[in-house]
């Protein structure tokens, strides 16, 4: 496997004409021995000793609904300043339940990109989540409904809605070291971002509404995470449709209690017409704690995409890769630089793009999060390309 990715990744930094052998060398290097998830949370939790995304989530994979350790940890760890209770519901206004939990967000986005002489500029609400969970024992019931993500380029009219956007149960067994659930949610798979914007999101088929029918079932102890899940063929509603089967596969491993390195691989097939898409993709993925306040998130992702119609069936080559390294210089206030890079087809000479930037998160208090970034975006030749900046606001109920 090693050699595998070394090989692909040779390949491209040497076509891209920046990389060379010793930077895959040192990049790899860093990851086999510092290296170890927004999660629609946040992957560098890993820098406090948490393993599992079940410490701050009833969700396995992350997201959504909150436990009470985990809104007590925004607060405590994440907020550049907080008042006692502020990070409950609704700042504290709604009384406080083990059983019954409630919780949401909005985001909303202010979007520039100047492309040669053709500017664009506008602000639109992404997207509107209601979440609710309650337990008894070992049993977790989730539901979740919202409005439809929205993109720069959707017209605001078909993101009005509210619609389902989630539920499933959850059973824990064992002492909470094998967890079941069933129903829908996203796939689990890399460092699940929740900036819907990156190259390993989209590419893989886990953009922006992609929740999928699903059983799955995860191990976890101190050191591992294994995770299984069969994506099953569901007209439960109108994204499920255009699913007809697959699965998920993932195996991670905490090192030193601050690292984190994730193995996965995605299988799904999706129907449209009398067109179908399969992808399967392979990733490698983890969080590095360098320093607690300097860490370093990286994702390298290989897809294959094969397209069936009734004159034939074709395939193509994908590689996306990802990495941001962050550092935390006051409490809540967190810059960083990215990288990420991708080639919709490995086999042609003019099928990538490259995009690289900076930017800043900062959480000023529990329920907020704003994050600011620059980014230059070129093309295979690096002759044309884009500049982009993003300023989004994301609230947490």
């Amino acid at each position: 496997m090693i050699y595998v990715i070394k090989d692909k990744w040779e390949y491209t930094m040497k076509r891209f004409g920046i990389f060379s052998e010793i930077s895959f060398k040192i990049l790899f290097s860093l990851s086999t021995i510092i290296i170890s998830k927004p999660l629609k949370a946040l992957p560098e939790i890993a820098r406090y000793g948490h393993f599992t995304c079940t410490s701050c989530h009833v969700s396995p994979s992350g997201g959504g609904v909150m436990t009470t350790y985990g809104k007590d940890f925004s607060s405590e760890k994440l907020s550049t300043w907080s008042y006692y209770g502020e990070e409950k519901l609704l700042h504290g206004l709604v009384p406080h339940s083990d059983t019954l939990l409630f919780s949401g967000d909005a985001r909303w986005v202010n979007y520039s990109k100047t492309s040669g002489d053709t500017k664009v500029n506008k602000f639109w609400r992404m997207q509107t989540d209601f979440e609710a969970g309650g337990h008894y024992g070992p049993l977790w019931a989730i539901f979740s409904m919202g409005t439809k993500p929205a993109g720069p380029n959707d017209k605001p009219e078909d993101h009005q809605e509210l619609k389902i956007r989630g539920y499933y149960l959850r059973g824990d067994l064992w002492d909470e070291h094998i967890t079941a659930r069933a129903g829908l949610f996203i796939p689990k798979y890399g460092l699940m971002l929740s900036d819907h914007t990156a190259f390993i999101r989209s590419v893989t088929g886990l953009g922006p509404d992609s929740e999928q029918t699903q059983a799955e079932f995860t191990y976890q102890d101190d050191l591992w995470e294994v995770t299984a899940a069969i994506i099953i063929e569901s007209e439960a509603n109108e994204r499920e449709g255009k699913t007809r089967s697959g699965y998920s596969l993932g195996l991670s491993n905490f090192l030193m209690k601050k690292h984190r390195l994730n193995l996965n691989v995605l299988s799904m097939a999706a129907k449209s017409g009398e067109t179908i898409n399969e992808n399967q993709s392979f990733g490698l993925s983890g969080v590095a704690t360098i320093m607690r306040k300097l860490f370093l998130s990286a994702e390298i992702d290989r897809i294959h995409n094969t397209t069936k119609t009734s004159i034939g069936t074709s395939g193509v080559e994908m590689l996306a890769t990802y990495s941001t390294l962050n550092i935390e210089i006051y409490k809540g206030i967190v810059p960083y630089i990215r990288y990420e890079y991708f080639d919709s087809d490995i086999n042609s000479a003019d099928s990538s793009y490259t995009r690289m930037g900076a930017g800043s998160n900062w959480y000023p208090r529990p329920h907020f999060q704003f994050d600011v970034r620059y980014s230059r975006i070129l093309d295979a030749n690096r002759r044309s390309g884009s500049n982009q900046t993003d300023a989004i606001i994301h609230y947490y109920f």
